[in-house]
């Protein structure tokens, strides 16, 4: 007796739950997608289902433009019992931010800077010879320091833009032009030049002067470090 009993409670159990969930299944509604469209919009299509909506959040988004929906929650297409009330964040737009004062900040650091404030290089231009706004030379000024900017320090900018910087990298010093030199001149002005002299190769030529300097590496007014080896080939011992 009790056997049937617990039985035909339990199916009597099973046939409720299958009622309740036919029934709940009829109040549900999929969430539409909002996200992307207008706030008032939003609002309009959420009460077309039987939805609510609250603003959870304002943030700034410079690719979303302000009054938007960035996101929702739930998702869309997420089924939910009528009169649910739907969270979502709405778009200020872009952050107006300060630009800041790079000119004569390490290049690192002042990558760092602007990436914390969601900015980017668009553009980095190098100059051996920079110039402050007075016309004048920079002094003390290290390798890799920023010299120029563009906006300029205080403008406004949105954030997520590209800022263009000019560094200082200054030129290599050019080998001497030493075609037609004697020998010791040669020598002379490799040495006071801050190079070193190399190999010396005495090769008979028609065309110049005997004892003069013929061919060189590397060639004349030619960029390279100090330091550098210069190599000569000359008409003829002198």
């Amino acid at each position: 007796m009790l056997r049937f009993f617990y039985r035909s409670f339990t199916f009597l159990l099973i046939i409720l739950l299958l009622a309740i969930g036919g029934c709940s299944k009829k109040d549900l509604v999929q969430v539409p997608d909002l996200r992307g469209i207008p706030l008032e919009e939003a609002k309009q299509l959420a009460r077309s289902k039987g939805l609510k909506v609250f603003v959870s959040e304002y943030g700034f988004f410079p690719s979303v433009a302000k009054g938007y929906v960035v996101t929702q929650t739930p998702f869309p297409n997420t089924n939910v019992k009528q009169t649910r009330t739907i969270a979502l964040q709405i778009s200020n737009g872009p952050a107006l931010l300060k630009m800041p004062n790079l000119v004569g900040m390490e290049f690192g650091k002042a990558s760092d800077l602007i990436t914390k404030m969601n900015l980017y290089f668009k553009e980095i231009l190098e100059d051996p010879n920079p110039k402050d706004s007075n016309g004048k030379d920079f002094k003390d000024i290290g390798i890799g320091y920023i010299v120029k900017q563009s906006p300029d320090t205080g403008s406004e900018i949105i954030s997520g833009s590209g800022i263009w910087i000019t560094v200082y990298k200054p030129g290599l010093p050019t080998v001497p032009n030493l075609i037609e030199s004697t020998l010791e001149d040669a020598k002379s002005m490799i040495l006071s030049s801050g190079y070193l002299v190399g190999t010396i190769v005495f090769k008979p030529s028609k065309s110049h002067a005997r004892g003069v300097v013929t061919v060189q590496e590397p060639i004349p007014n030619s960029p390279a470090q100090i330091g550098t080896i210069i190599n000569l080939t000359v008409n003829e011992k002198p």
